[in-house]
């Protein structure tokens, strides 16, 4: 009977989980919706994310619209400059990517080079930006250094994520609708939540 009892629960926190994360997904899909309110709409996803895991509250319009008030202009500022970045990336990947030249080659590599580390110091960012009342300066300053001394760590850990999510995004593209947004979230935070414990000599926790 306890086995049953137990079965029960663990089902009723999957559910519990999987429709948590489905609605978040939702919010963030309809906030977002416009590009311009991109980043407060990823903070607040983030915010809300690191609050179930370490607060305990499961709640989510409330949490979501809270956090998205609280991060909005602190994630502009520090959220919208890595937008861009990784567009320009991603341009100059592929323009470097369909030259035939061997100075194309070259151009590749180190644009494949930077962005590897963009990507590590990036992984920070969004974490911060929730867990600190910090300037923007120290924000950057900080992820900088966080991406820098864990990369081999962080990459580890991201990239088979990264590719993955490429995948199942190019193969069956409505998933997005799904919950996968709030998954890449909270595969973040897992990520971060150490190196960024470790750095800073404290509990983590937000309040």
């Amino acid at each position: 009977m306890n086995g049953q009892k137990m079965i029960v629960a663990v089902w009723y926190r999957i559910g519990v989980w999987a429709a948590n994360f489905f609605i978040l997904n939702l919010l963030f899909l309809v906030t977002a919706a416009g590009i311009v309110t991109l980043p407060p709409s990823l903070a607040a996803m983030m915010g809300t994310i690191i609050k179930w895991n370490e607060t305990g509250d499961e709640s989510v319009f409330f949490l979501y619209f809270s956090e998205w008030k609280r991060l909005a202009k602190k994630s502009y500022a520090a959220i919208t400059p890595i937008l861009f970045i990784t567009m320009i990336l991603i341009g100059e990947c592929s323009f470097y990517g369909m030259q035939r030249s061997s100075g194309g080659v070259i151009m590749l590599g180190l644009t494949l080079s930077f962005s590897l580390v963009f990507i590590s110091i990036s992984t920070y960012i969004l974490p911060l930006v929730v867990r600190f009342d910090w300037t923007i300066f120290q924000l950057v300053q900080s992820a900088i250094y966080l991406g820098l001394k864990y990369w081999g760590r962080t990459m580890v850990r991201i990239a088979p994520a990264i590719l993955v999510l490429v995948a199942l995004i190019m193969v069956f593209p409505g998933i997005s609708v799904f919950g996968v947004f709030p998954i890449v979230c909270w595969f973040l935070y897992r990520v971060t939540k150490q190196p960024i414990a470790y750095t800073f000599s404290q509990d983590v926790t937000v309040s």
